[in-house]
């Protein structure tokens, strides 16, 4: 894997190429130039992600400079006519508030349009993705004249059904594909890590309370919170930070949500981390306490830390067979590749991969 971050570097570095471009055949050498780079992954998954990624730059891009491209279109229009999608995965398609990717207003109508379209022009299918928690759609009304199915994070799944008019199926986060462990990374050695937004929010946001808590865990032992002035958000950094560090830190959010649970259980336990996390419904109907993550009751310090130094101090050889456990079955059950293919098999009326821990336990651990 790279060190400090190096997939960020390459993904600039491909962006300015791409930037400085002025004429169509300095474009066909920046398309050479990000093959080139994506060369030098050797993760397939994230190579792909890094192709896909550059190529949807150089596309843009060429908006600037009329390479394939309508200028009275939207970047989106653009890309659907370009790419004849079989498939669209979408997220927020029913947002008040939307923007496109080169960051231009983009009222929903005229997307709901763009996507019609393309769904009667190639036959695309649309699916698309809720990923937050809450127990009702922010868009109370029946969605089944733009999209096919949608993918809930939650057991919520059937009243969204009922309320969109469309099927809907329980579909949680993901690991991404990974064969073998990282060696890490220096940039990532400390005690404990937390990744995300730690800042102080009202009583009624998602997220109360958890800049709270990290202030009095922090006392007792030393956290490295990123993304930081160094190292921006660290998705792409997600094997190297977790066996890098003693412990990474989850908090539950989203208690009152049945069945919801954020990314990083399957983010870290599947990159092999030693993932700590409240005590609660929404991680064990995935994963088994203190055999894929360390549980701990919610947002209590001393609970923490009890647990920490039970695996850091009297118990490392536990903390690495969890480690372990962790890495094996999230890769054999929950990565990108098993979402895909479970949203696939929806779309077709397949039977669909289990995925909870009552169905695989013991079956096909």
């Amino acid at each position: 894997m790279f060190e400090n971050c190096e997939l960020e570097y390459l993904i600039k570095r491909g962006a300015d190429v791409i930037n400085s471009c002025e004429t169509h055949e300095q474009l066909y050498v920046a398309i050479e130039y990000s093959i080139l780079i994506s060369h030098r992954i050797d993760n397939q998954i994230i190579k792909l992600q890094y192709e896909s990624m550059a190529t949807t730059l150089i596309y843009l891009r060429g908006h600037e400079l009329d390479f394939h491209v309508n200028n009275e279109k939207s970047d989106i229009q653009q890309q659907l006519d370009y790419y004849k999608p079989h498939i669209i995965f979408g997220h927020m398609l029913f947002a008040e508030k939307l923007t496109d990717t080169l960051g231009n207003d983009l009222p929903r109508e005229e997307l709901h349009y763009v996507i019609v379209k393309a769904k009667k022009k190639w036959g695309s299918k649309v699916i698309m993705q809720e990923g937050d928690a809450k127990n009702d759609p922010r868009y109370p009304y029946p969605v089944n004249s733009l999209v096919d199915l949608c993918l809930v994070n939650s057991r919520r799944y059937e009243h969204f059904s009922n309320v969109y008019q469309v099927p809907c199926i329980h579909w949680p986060y993901f690991a991404l594909n990974q064969e073998t462990l990282s060696t890490g990374d220096n940039l990532f050695r400390h005690k404990v890590i937390f990744a995300g937004n730690v800042s102080a929010r009202g009583k009624s946001h998602l997220h109360a309370g958890r800049s709270e808590f990290i202030g009095r865990l922090s006392k007792q032992v030393d956290i490295k919170i990123f993304p930081d002035d160094n190292v921006g958000n660290t998705r792409f950094c997600s094997a190297d930070l977790a066996v890098s560090c003693n412990a990474v830190l989850g908090i539950q959010h989203g208690l009152h949500v049945d069945g919801y649970v954020d990314t990083r259980p399957f983010q870290y336990c599947g990159a092999g981390g030693l993932y700590f996390h409240s005590n609660c419904f929404g991680i064990n109907q995935f994963f088994k306490p203190d055999y894929h993550y360390v549980p701990y009751d919610h947002m209590d310090a001393d609970s923490f830390m009890a647990q920490y130094n039970r695996y850091m101090v009297d118990d490392r050889e536990g903390a690495n067979k969890i480690r372990a456990q962790a890495f094996e079955y999230t890769q054999k059950h929950h990565t990108a590749k098993h979402r895909i293919k479970m949203a696939l098999d929806a779309l077709e009326g397949k039977e669909l991969q289990k995925i909870y821990l009552e169905d695989i336990d013991g079956k096909d651990m």
